[in-house]
């Protein structure tokens, strides 16, 4: 287990703002990459700052930092928090089966009988309309 990571103390931007134009000054050319420690402090920014606003402050590329945000690991349990402010539960109710059974009788002595389990696929009212206009 790396204690390296949980150990190390948070960087603030203005820390880390002060880093890259350190390395600005000392650096040999203009075309030599970023060291990968400072790429590493500017992602762990991210989890407290939005991508955007690190990289302006930094003057770094929006996508290139995004990356390497995408691939920085998450949390350890020892360093994520113990009180999460949210946590969704989801409850479904029970599922009951209903039975129905409708029964009409038009006046001529004409019965309809219908049992259906659960919700009905059909309307039943426009049903019993139907049959019971159908022997006027």
């Amino acid at each position: 287990m790396d204690n390296q990571n949980t150990s190390a103390p948070k960087l603030t931007l203005e820390e880390v703002s002060a880093h890259f134009k350190h390395w600005r000054q000392i650096r040999r050319n203009r075309r030599e990459p970023i060291p990968k420690k400072l790429w590493q402090q500017a992602a762990e920014l991210s989890r407290q700052y939005s991508v955007s606003s690190v990289s302006k402050e930094l003057r770094l590329s929006y996508s290139n930092l995004k990356e390497r945000v995408h691939i920085l690991p998450i949390s350890s349990p020892a360093t994520s928090k113990n009180n999460p402010d949210f946590i969704e539960i989801k409850y479904q109710q029970p599922f009951l089966v209903s039975e129905a059974t409708v029964e009409i009788e038009d006046k001529n002595g004409l019965k309809m009988k219908v049992c259906f389990k659960g919700k009905p696929d059909f309307d039943l009212l426009s049903l019993a309309k139907v049959f019971l206009e159908s022997n006027l």
